[in-house]
């Protein structure tokens, strides 16, 4: 799974031969709404849900996809995410942001951004 900064869309490829599997994002623009990213820069995969997780930088949110590339989530963030890391056990997501590295408690859900510090 990698970002496409510049086409504001991820790509999911098989890893044994390189073959495209599903692209995440909207094919036509970028912007805030739910299926949408906005120059995504870091990317994770939860182990044991194979859930995607991806830093949607420009709309200060992660965007959580499914691994068969259907749209689940998206967790309002308080500072622009830039890269990610998930812990072995799912349990802890790592934030870097322009300010510094924040640690959550994944999953995590809310309807307010979440403060990082």
């Amino acid at each position: 799974i990698f970002p496409g900064w510049g086409n504001h869309q991820a790509f999911v490829v098989d890893a044994q031969n390189g073959n495209h599997l599903h692209t995440l994002g909207s094919t036509t623009e970028s912007g805030p709404a739910q299926h949408q990213l906005q120059y995504p820069t870091g990317v994770t995969v939860h182990q044991q849900t194979g859930d995607i997780i991806i830093a949607d930088t420009s709309n200060s949110r992660l965007s959580v996809w499914t691994c068969d590339g259907c749209w689940k989530q998206n967790v309002s963030l308080s500072k622009t995410p830039i890269f990610l890391a998930l812990n072995q056990d799912g349990t802890a997501l790592a934030i870097t942001t322009e300010t510094g590295v924040n640690v959550l408690a994944y999953p995590t859900e809310a309807s307010d951004p979440i403060p990082l510090e």
